[in-house]
């Protein structure tokens, strides 16, 4: 009930050990991460696992990159505007979200509450991490992405994004814009941290090929209890 309230994932969950830790876990999950593979004795991630969470590529091509940074180009040449998330107030990143979650999906999908929202980003402020886009000084994409530290990884989480579904501004790919500059961005922390990045874009369906371009579906574990 959470999750649909809130703007929370339950695609896997990630126990924060050491890397060289080695351990029983003494409760049940169909939903470890593949992070937690070398960690876990009794747990499977081969015997009857189907259930996959696409995790962001580790590196890029050099072409693809370099498409990418003319996606953002082209987007600031056509009236884009680029801000960071901090920039903007809680009311003003739910009523955005809201706004555009609803541009995106119609009625196809159930956005949150607003007042759900505005609680969960007031008390989770300080998880909020990325970019927010503007075009025709309007916002045109925004992703709630919750990054949370240990000390060897950072991990990001990504739930449903919202974009303005409107045909001149998705010319210009604004949901792409988006993806590749949170990336980036995300990227850069860690490289400057000396930590391991784990960037989550949720799970992955037949259907959602699209997160191929960016990520590798990776299969959840079963916990053997």
């Amino acid at each position: 009930m959470a999750r649909r309230s809130y703007p929370l994932s339950s695609d896997e969950v990630l126990i924060p050990f050491s890397p060289h830790a080695r351990c029983f876990f003494p409760d049940k999950t169909n939903k470890l991460s593949i992070i937690n593979k070398q960690n876990i004795i009794n747990a499977t991630w081969k015997i009857a696992r189907k259930k996959q969470n696409c995790i962001i590529k580790e590196s890029f091509s050099p072409k693809f990159e370099k498409t990418r940074r003319n996606e953002i180009q082209r987007f600031i040449r056509n009236g884009g505007e680029i801000k960071c998330i901090s920039q903007l107030s809680d009311k003003e990143i739910s009523s955005s979200y809201i706004s555009l979650f609803h541009s995106r999906f119609g009625g196809t999908l159930p956005c949150y509450e607003y007042d759900n929202l505005l609680m969960f980003i007031s008390h989770l402020r300080e998880l909020m991490f990325g970019h927010v886009l503007f075009w025709d000084n309007k916002p045109c994409a925004i992703d709630i992405v919750l990054k949370s530290e240990s000390s060897c990884n950072v991990y990001y989480d990504v739930p449903n994004g919202a974009v303005l579904n409107d045909e001149n501004c998705m010319k210009l790919s604004p949901g792409s814009v988006l993806m590749w500059l949170n990336i980036d961005k995300a990227r850069r922390y860690c490289q400057d941290n000396n930590k391991k990045m784990i960037y989550s874009i949720g799970a992955f369906r037949p259907e959602w090929k699209y997160k191929l371009l960016w990520s590798v579906p990776c299969k959840v574990g079963k916990c053997l209890c």
